[in-house]
């Protein structure tokens, strides 16, 4: 798939403060499942077991994404007797990105997981950090 292609899929409905937020932030499938998970339970805390119990994930894809959406500003990690995580933006910009993805994923299902898998299989991910891009808009 090319660039083309993505372009033609994000004029299918997606607004585009969630399709930069999804090619800026999102590395994989099953990240987008732990941060909406993690979004929609904004009240607990929890550790890559528990995530790969309600998402069906094995423990060691779980602990991959909760580790990267940590380090791409996503989650708040503690340390203790087990490593625990909880949604956590950085920026209150990054707070509401997230809250348009989810409103996306609830309206628009088959549009977001479309763009998303044809985003990585073009190998269009681009994460780039934040003092690069000055943030997500």
């Amino acid at each position: 798939m090319h660039q083309l292609s993505l372009f033609w899929m994000n004029r299918r409905g997606l607004p585009p403060s969630v399709t930069r937020f999804l090619e800026q932030r999102i590395a994989r499938f099953e990240g987008l499942d732990v941060l909406l998970l993690l979004h929609e339970h904004a009240d607990r805390s929890w550790n890559a077991s528990e995530v790969a119990m309600a998402l069906r994930l094995t423990a060691s894809a779980a602990a991959e994404q909760l580790e990267w959406l940590c380090r791409h500003d996503l989650l708040d990690v503690r340390l203790g007797n087990e490593v625990r995580y909880r949604f956590g933006p950085a920026t209150s910009r990054l707070a509401a990105a997230v809250q348009r993805v989810a409103r996306a994923y609830r309206t628009r299902r088959s549009e977001l997981v479309a763009f998303v898998r044809a985003m990585h299989a073009a190998g269009e991910f681009r994460y780039r950090p934040a003092a690069s891009r000055g943030g997500v808009k």
